[in-house]
Parts: C-alpha cells; sequence; structure tokens
C-alpha cells in the first residue's frame, strides 16, 4: 500500500548529504556564514518582545528626564508671607490660565534668581 512522504516521513528529493550534514567534526564549514547569521537571528526573534518590554519604558523615562532637565528646575519652597500675599494667583492661578500662571513663575524665578532682563537668548548678533 502507497503512502505518501508527507504522511510517512523521509526526504522526497535529497539534497543534504547527511554524512556530512550530521559529522560534527569541522561543524562551522557545513554551512555558510550566511546561514549561520540567518540561523542566530531566527533564535533571536523571541527577544524582540522583551527588547520592547524593556526598551519602550526605559525609553520613554530617559526621554522624560532629558526634557525635564532642559526645563528651568521647579521652585519646591516659598515663603508663607509670598504665598499668601498671592494665595488666590497661586493656589488656583494654574486651573484658570496655566499659561499665565507658568509665565508668572518664570518672571518670579527670574527676579527671585538675579538674571532678569538679561539678554539670556543670545540672539543679538551672536550667529
Amino acid at each position: 500500500m502507497y503512502a505518501p512522504p508527507w504522511q510517512v516521513g523521509g526526504i522526497h528529493n535529497p539534497t543534504i548529504d547527511p554524512v556530512k550534514h550530521f559529522n560534527t567534526q569541522d561543524r562551522f564549514q557545513t554551512v555558510t556564514a550566511g546561514e549561520y547569521v540567518k540561523c542566530f537571528i531566527y533564535n533571536m526573534l523571541p527577544a524582540r518582545v522583551w527588547c520592547v518590554m524593556v526598551g519602550v519604558p526605559l525609553s520613554l523615562v530617559l526621554i522624560n528626564t532629558w526634557l525635564e532637565q532642559r526645563r528651568e528646575p521647579m521652585e519646591i519652597f516659598m515663603d508663607r508671607e509670598e504665598y499668601h500675599k498671592y494665595f488666590n494667583d497661586f493656589y488656583y492661578g494654574v486651573y484658570f490660565d496655566h499659561h499665565h500662571f507658568s509665565h508668572q513663575l518664570c518672571h518670579r524665578r527670574a527676579h527671585k534668581w538675579g538674571y532678569a532682563g538679561q539678554d539670556i537668548t543670545l540672539q543679538d548678533g551672536h550667529h
């Protein structure tokens, strides 16, 4: 009774010499460098999930850190008298007009740290 090779197994068109292919002596001479790299890459395909799982959060944290370092530091502490003098501006300002609130804090830090009025952008003839 006949059964096709895909049912019973076997090689219907052998192109590999089994003696040479399965001989472990001089193993890396049986495949070319391209085939070796291809097999290595196919074995590394499941690692792309781990690369994404580690790479995406890490890159987001590093990008966020890099962007935050480019900004001016936040003012963590403010004198109580100064805060309560303009309480409504500091307490509710960010909710009503966050652009004006951010601009107000930039001016406050500039005057506090002594660089108000200086041309720190160097836009005039410094190209």
